[in-house]
Parts: structure tokens; sequence; C-alpha cells
């Protein structure tokens, strides 16, 4: 249907229609009374009374008709503000959702993030000049952030070999570590296994081998990797 017959009828109200109808009706005995009269054919016009009443019908359904028109226009625009005022409601809600969630979950990641393991591998003070070759001195030291104490702490390493001495005191697995004492694991080696590549990427091969697992204050346990992957390891199917 064309634009013009959309606006005439098809977005039209069952009441706009019905005026429109009866408008119609008005105008067709309107149009024939006139086109008996220029025809000259006798024919009964009624009292001044009559045409006064068909006259004020007329007018009347004109003006409702208008005036349902208006109505039905101010109608449609306040439910279209009602509809803008809902979404925008419905925005902001989903924001504050959104920004609640948010700060959950940086709530949450904050004592992991804090938790550091560092992995370094040197040979002696490099400030000293040694004689004779000093041995390759690995350490891992895993530390709990500020104001959190870590709960069922396992330092995870992998297997050196012979080659390596364990210094102590040394830990791997503590019930509890607190910020006041760090955990370390230390070990010597007068030398770096070839197999392992180049002693100048000792820290990088320990790196991508050590991990150590922690339950924050929350009961959320952890894993942190001497690369500085960190992973909530809670069970699958559980929100992270």
């Amino acid at each position: 249907m064309s634009k013009f017959g959309d606006f005439l009828w098809t977005k039209r109200t069952q009441l706009e229609r019905g005026l429109m109808i009866a408008l119609a009706l008005c105008v067709l005995m309107l149009s024939t009374d006139a086109i008996v009269l220029l025809s000259k054919l006798p024919w009964d016009w009624g009292s001044a009374a009559d045409w006064f009443t068909g006259v004020v019908t007329l007018f009347g359904f004109v003006g409702a008709f208008f005036a349902l028109r208006l109505q039905t226009s101010s109608l449609r625009i306040q439910k279209e503000q009602h509809q803008k005022d809902v979404d925008k409601d419905a925005a902001a809600e989903q924001e504050i959702v959104e920004q609640e969630a948010a700060a959950a979950q940086e709530t949450k990641w904050r004592c992991a993030k804090g938790t550091s393991l560092v992995i370094t591998t040197q040979r002696g003070d490099p400030r000293n000049n040694y004689v004779y070759k000093q041995k390759l001195q690995i350490r891992c030291e895993v530390r709990a952030p500020q104001g959190a104490n870590l709960k069922n702490v396992n330092l995870s390493t992998p297997s050196l070999g012979s080659f390596f001495k364990e210094i102590h005191p040394s830990d791997r697995n503590l019930e509890t570590l607190t910020p006041a004492r760090p955990m370390r694991w230390t070990m010597e080696t007068d030398y770096w296994p070839a197999e392992f590549g180049e002693e100048v990427d000792a820290t990088k091969w320990l790196q991508d081998r050590v991990s150590v697992t922690f339950t924050d204050p929350n009961g959320v346990t952890w894993t942190r990797t001497g690369s500085g992957g960190l992973t909530d390891m809670a069970p699958l199917g559980e929100a992270p």
C-alpha cells in the first residue's frame, strides 16, 4: 500500500476508521443532495432544522475525528517517552550491575595479584671479583601481599638432578605464609646441565617450570607461575 494509503487507513485505529466511514457517508449524502439540486430533479430537501442537524452532525464527526487523532498522537508520544525512560533506567541499572561485578572481580583478584613468585640465578655477588668460579645459586622466593595470610602454599619445582644441592632452610610447603616471612627455596650447583640449555637462559628455564599454589583469605585457590601467569583454580563450572 502507498504512503498515502498507510496514512489514510492502515495506521488508523478501529475507532478512527469508524469515524472516517461515518464522515464519508455524510459527505456522500450531501453530495447526493447537491447532484439532485443541480439536475433539477424533484427532491424532498427537508426542513431547515433537518439541515442544521445534518451540518452539526457532520462537523461533530469532523471534530471528533481530529480530537481522536490528537489524543492518539499524544498517547503515542507519551508511550514513546515512557519507553525511553524505561530503557534509560534499564541501562543505568545494567551499568551499576557491571560496575559492582567489576569491583567484586577486582577485590577477588587483588590478593592473588599481590602474591609474588621471584626466581633468580647467579654465581656469587656480581659486585665482587672472585679468583675462583662461584657456585651457581638458584633462588625461588614467594611473598604474600601486605595484610593477607595465604594458606596451603605449595611450591612446585622441576627435578634438577644430583648436580644440585638444596641449601637449608628451604621451604616448598607451608600451611600459612605471612607477609613478614617469605617462602624461600634455594639450590646450588657447580655446573648447569647442558640438557637444560645455556646457563644464561637458566632463569627463563626455571620460570617456565616453577609454580606456586595457594589459597587466599577468601578461600579461593590460585596458581602463579614463575613466568607471571595467574590462574583461578576454581572447579569447572564455578564462576571465575
